[in-house]
Formats: C-alpha cells, structure tokens, sequence
C-alpha cells in the first residue's frame, strides 16, 4: 500500500476550501453560497478521516443505496447510491444525488427523459455496475465500470469518470458521458442504425413462388416537368383506370415541385410493353421509377396459407421493437408470413452510436451483425390448390386435401378469399368494403379456423365406440325406423329418410347414415357412461388442436359431462349423447380435424400432426429445418374394429344404398369416405364429404365443407370426387 500524507493532503484540503469561500465572498451575487461548502473545520475532518482510511472498499446495506432520503456520507457512497438508483430505473431519485450546477442545467424531467430515452434507443434492459477502488473515499472522482445489457446488441461494457463534490452533502457532477462515453457535448445523441435484411421467400412444394421482393414500375408526376397538368390527369386516370377526383388529389399535394408524387403501382406482372408507353411520357412529366417491394405472384391462390403484409401496429411494436423494428415496418400478419416472421425477416443488424450535429459519427459503441432471411417451403401444391379453390368456385366453404401417408397438405382452400397485393400497394375502398365489412369474414381460414357440426361424418366415432365399448359387434343388426321414439314418444326423432330401411348391419346403417340405428348406439353409450363418446371424440383428434406445422388453428368443441357443467352450468343428459352420436349437439369441429381423424382411420390408426410447411432453407438452398409428421395419439380401436371402419367407409361409395354411390358411381378410383349434412345453432345447413383413394393404400384424402350446403352426398359429394380425380389420374399424385 503506498504511504499516505495526511497531514499535506488536510493542508490541501483547508488551502482549497478557505479559497473557495473567499472566491464566493466577492462574489457579485448576494447570495450566500458558501453554505454549500465545506467549512475549514470540515475539510480537517475529512482529512482526518482519510488519514485513518485503511484504503478497503466498502459500500452501505443495498436498502441504504436505494434510499435516496439518506444522504451521501462520503463520495465514494455518493457515487454507489447514485448508480444504483440508476441500475433499478429510479431515474428521479438518483437526479437528487447531482451537483446544484447540474441541476440549474437540467431538470428532473427531462434528466429522466434522457436516460429513457437512451434506454430504448439501446434497448437496455437491465444495468450493473463496479466501482473501480479509489485511493480513498473523498476523492475528486471515481471510475465506475458500467454494464448493460442490451436485447439487440448484447452485452455493452463502458469506463466512465463520475466526479464528486461536496455541497454540503456528497454530489455527483453528471453529465450525459456518465451513459455513454462521448456523450460530453449537448447536441451529441445515441442513434441506433438498424440494418434490415431483404424479407425471405415463401415457395410452394415443388419450389413455385408465392412470396417474393420483387421489382415493381411505380407511376407518378414531378411537377417541374409538366406543361399541361389537364392532359397528364386525363391520361394518368385513362391508363390507370383510376377517378379523377383520386388522380388530382395524389397530383396536388403540398411537395417541393421537384419531388417524384407516386400515382399507382403497377402489377408485379404488368406488360413490359405497358411500362414502356409510361416511360415514353417523360416529356409530359409522366415518369416511372422501380422498388423493391412483397409481390405475391399466385395473387388470391392460397391467400390464408400465406396471409399478408401490413404495417406493425402498436402492440406489435411494443413487442419488436428491441428487435430493430420502427414504426412504418411490414410484419408478417396471418398464415405463414406471421408465424414464420422470424425467420422471414432474418436478424436486423445495425450500429450503436453517438452522432454530432448532422448526424456525423462520433463515437461506435456497439455492433450487431446482420442475420440474412430464410426461405419457407410450403407442402402446398400450387396446382392442387388450384384445382381445390377452382372446384370450390365463390361458395363459402374449405377444402383440405392431404397426403395421408406424408401427412402433408397438399391444398387448403378457403372462401372468400383476398389478394394480399392489395395490402402493399393499398387497399381501395371497394377492397376495404368488401373485406371488412362482409359478413362471410374473408379473413378466415376456414379449414383450420372456422368450426362445424360435423353431421354425419362423426358416425364413424360412434360406430367405434360402439363397437369397442357400447356391446356391439360386426353381426349386429339394428332397426332403422323413419321416426325413432327412444328418448319418449313426447320426443320423436327423425332419420333423414321418410321410409322405415329394415334392419342393418352397422356398417349398412353407415353406408345408408341412417340416424335412427346411430341414436341407439349413442343411448347403449350413455347407458354404460356418459362420458364415453366424448372420450372416443378425444382419440380420433377431436377438441384439441392438430398440431399443425406451419399455421394455427381452432381446438374445437368436444362436448362432455364436464364440459356442460363448466360452460353451460347443466347436466349432460342422455339426449345429448344421442344428438351427438349424428354429429349435432354442441359437438364442433374443424375440417382439418376431420381430415386427420379419417387419415388415421384410412391408414394404420395413428394420428399425425398435419404439415402445412415442409422446411426452412437459406437463400442458397441450404436446409435449416424440416419438419416431418409427429404421432400425437392412436385411435381407441383394435385392429379388428380399424379394418370395420375402413370396411364401412368402402360400403359408403360401393353399395347402391350408399350415400356416396351417386356422386362417385363409375369413378375409375377405388374411393371410401362418409358424406355428412348438418345444421348449426342458426340452423344454417352445411354439407360435407371426406373422401379417400385409392383404398388398401390411400395416397390422398379430400374433405370438402360447404356452409350453404343441403346435402352432403349431392353438392360437396361431386366437389370431392372432381379433386380426387383431377390429382391422381393425372398423376399430380401417385
């Protein structure tokens, strides 16, 4: 330890503070400042007090440091309380720790304002710091190592200098440079420069672009150049087939008459020749520039797989904007481009630093390196979902078409559909209208989103449960009368034919759907349990999300006992059971549910999560994910009940009595499947049908759901069979 001097550093100390009060003596002011030194008496006992400092670093009770009411015995504590209010964001109260000089030159509010400021800019989120040890604890100044911890630069380490003085009490003599280094001069900041990747890629399976940064010609007037404005409106509203009032607002704005004024953004695939007759206008004043923008080139094909761009609202930005996001950003809404966002938009890179007037570069604090883009590879098939959306035509409904030995979706089509375009280049008010008004919710992802009684195509779940559990087996045969009075004669229930069908088999009364025999396995179910058939709905995949990969969707509504109580605060009773045997009741799902309970049921009885994305792959090819179909449960059946229900399913198209003979009769493809109609509480009737080929080893299964639908078998029947069709004879699909 080196020798101390206290008796030449407490002659310093008297020396100082005897000039120092001398100084503020002839001072012209008439106010007395030197109560806001020490006294000659004071700085001797400071002296003293050195004298006896052993030099160990020592630091009050942390409740001590963030009490700003007890005020600062040393300047070593000055600095330790000053620092820690700061690293637990009570800016105010660590304002009450600078010097009076300080004060007169800030005040609190904006002194807290700065350092928030500089906060989010940094995107700091927590502070730490360490006293570098001084030679004693009344010192002049003291080094403080600063860290921060940044959410998009990482770890930021800074060296600072925090002076001391004594006004009576302890004070720190801040400045801006206590943040950052350089931050000395008043019209220094700290700008964060962020570095935004180009927006990745989404492809359809075969590599077939549905998102992309493409080129686009823009459109637009300077008005230095224009001689006759009437003529260059005429033409710009003749070309672009815009109104007038339109073309004359966006000509007229309050611009330097140098500026380029945007008019309209021609389509990401407009005719070269159509540009070029725009570029050949110049001399009118008319003049075409290029950029970089989102194009969807299938424009509405596929839509709600893919969603749609749009400006990062609020909340959103709230949540990114440690990320490098800035208002006016596009992000990912919907579908693909939201889920996938992260990897879409890459890493943002960018410099932390301080700029002097002008922005020139003063200081680099930080670095962070950019992160290019990924690619998403959808499992869609672009001319699948061409042939799905086509065969759906404008009906509100959604079609599923997977593979069920992949379990991937070849097609998911939904109607209404929208052009994401629209949400680049603007929406009109005819768009905005139509997509926000309608009541048909063009927004909605049908085949994932939207829920359904099933009807019908839930009668294989209860034909399993009945065989499994409700004491039925393959030899046995119920009635299948017009009206069937179990529940009471004062409650009749009807099947859907008018005429009394004799007694069937169970997988007759599946192929006929006749209700009456379906009402007799749900009362045998209840009698044993009443849980029973939700729990059977349970294991076909019914009630919970798919699982899957690439989009979100709807659990759905697996009603039960408990359930009931919960959100209806009732009983389940034996009605219940029986209304949710046919697929009605409060039993909704989705058609995506539908389509992986039959896929498991088609095939080896084991549910699979559903893949909407196949991989993630650089810009060069490289894949840096993949994702492949998970097991999330096995049907609640044997082998023996599993090799019925695809039985059942083959007799549904094969016999004449079938439901599903008339929309398939002549088929050149071993088909099988359910057809289903059924009303939801609005009593709207929804037709549907799932269907798979070819049987024994079935390479695609179709689920068509139509909302406006009055027969399963006769309107989403043919829909069905035209899809199946069209992608296996022509050997889309194999």
């Amino acid at each position: 330890m080196p020798e101390r001097r206290p008796r030449a550093r407490a002659l310093a100390t008297i020396i100082l503070g005897i000039a120092l009060i001398g100084a503020a003596c002839a001072s012209d002011s008439t106010d007395d400042l030197g109560r806001f030194f020490p006294s000659a008496e004071d700085a001797a006992a400071d002296a003293a007090a050195a004298a006896e400092d052993d030099g160990s670093l020592t630091a009050p009770p942390p409740e001590e440091l963030l009490d700003p009411s007890i005020a600062p015995r040393t300047a070593l504590e000055a600095v330790q309380k000053f620092f820690s209010l700061i690293a637990a964001e009570r800016f105010e109260d660590a304002y009450r720790l600078v010097s009076l000089e300080v004060r007169e030159s800030i005040d609190a509010a904006r002194f807290s304002e700065r350092y928030r400021d500089i906060w989010n800019e940094a995107s700091i989120t927590s502070m730490s710091y360490e006293i570098v040890p001084p030679p004693g604890e009344n010192v002049a100044g003291i080094e403080v190592i600063v860290r921060y911890e940044s959410t998009f630069f990482g770890p930021i380490e800074e060296r600072v200098f925090a002076a001391t003085r004594r006004q009576p009490n302890w004070t720190v003599e801040w400045s801006p440079a206590l943040i950052f280094v350089g931050l000395d001069e008043p019209d220094h900041l700290v700008h964060r420069f962020v570095e935004v990747p180009e927006r990745g890629n989404i492809f359809d399976r075969s590599g077939v672009p549905l998102a992309t940064q493409g080129q686009v010609a823009v459109v637009g007037v300077a008005h230095d150049l224009i001689d006759d404005i009437d003529a260059v409106i005429e033409l710009l509203v003749e070309q672009l087939e815009l109104d007038e009032e339109t073309v004359r607002d966006l000509i007229f704005q309050d611009v330097p008459s140098y500026f380029f004024i945007p008019v309209a953004r021609l389509p990401y695939d407009a005719h070269p020749d159509v540009i070029a007759d725009f570029e050949q206008r110049a001399a009118m004043g008319i003049l075409v520039q290029r950029e970089t923008r989102r194009v969807y080139p299938q424009d509405t094909l596929a839509s709600h797989v893919i969603g749609f761009l749009a400006e990062i609202n609020e909340e959103e930005l709230a949540e990114r904007a440690v990320e490098g996001y800035r208002p006016g950003d596009m992000v990912g809404r919907d579908g693909v481009e939201a889920i996938f966002e992260d990897e879409l938009a890459g890493q943002r890179g960018g410099l932390l630093t301080i700029i002097g007037p002008g922005g020139s570069l003063v200081r680099e604090i930080a670095a962070r390196s950019m992160d290019p883009a990924q690619d998403v590879y959808l499992t869609i098939d672009v001319r699948v979902q061409r042939i799905a959306e086509f065969a759906l035509e404008d009906r509100a409904g959604a079609i599923v078409v997977l593979d069920p030995r992949s379990q991937e979706l070849l097609a998911l089509a939904s109607y209404p559909r929208f052009d994401p375009n629209a949400f680049i280049r603007g929406l009109t008010d005819e768009e905005f209208t139509r997509y926000f008004e309608d009541e048909l919710q063009p927004f909605v992802n049908r085949p994932v989103e939207r829920l359904y009684p099933p009807g019908s195509v839930f009668k294989v779940v209860t034909l399993a449960a009945g065989l499994e559990a409700g004491g039925f087996d393959a030899a046995s045969r119920l009635d299948c009368p017009a009206v069937w009075t179990g529940l009471g004669e004062e409650t009749p229930l009807r099947n859907w034919k008018e005429e009394d069908s004799g007694f069937l088999s169970l997988e007759e009364a599946l192929a006929e759907s006749c209700n009456s025999v379906f009402y007799q396995i749900g009362a045998a179910l209840h009698s044993k349990d009443e849980g029973l058939l939700s729990q059977f709905a349970s294991g076909f995949g019914f009630g919970r999300s798919t699982g899957i990969v690439g989009l979100n969707d709807a659990a759905g509504v697996n009603p039960g006992p408990d359930w009931k109580r919960v959100n209806r605060n009732d009983f389940w009773y034996t009605g219940d059971t029986v209304n949710m045997s046919i697929g009605q009741g409060f039993l909704l799902v989705t058609p995506l549910q539908i389509t992986i309970a039959y896929a498991a049921m088609a095939t080896d009885g084991i549910v699979r999560t559903p893949l909407a994305v196949q991989a993630v792959r650089t810009a060069d090819g490289e894949t840096v994910r993949e994702f492949e179909a998970e097991s999330i449960g096995v049907l609640p059946v044997s082998a023996e009940t599993l090799d019925y229900l695809q039985g059942a399913a083959r007799l549904v198209i094969s016999s004449r009595r079938g439901t599903g003979w008339v929309p398939f009769n002549g088929s050149a493809l071993a088909v099988a499947g359910k057809s289903g109609t059924a009303e939801d509480r609005e009593e709207q009737s929804h037709a549907l049908f799932v269907a798979y080929a070819n049987i024994g080893d079935p390479s695609l299964i179709v689920t068509v759901v139509l909302e406006d639908g009055e027969s399963g078998a006769d309107d989403a029947g043919p829909i069905a069979r035209r899809i199946l069709e069209s992608t296996l004879l022509s050997g889309i699909v194999f």
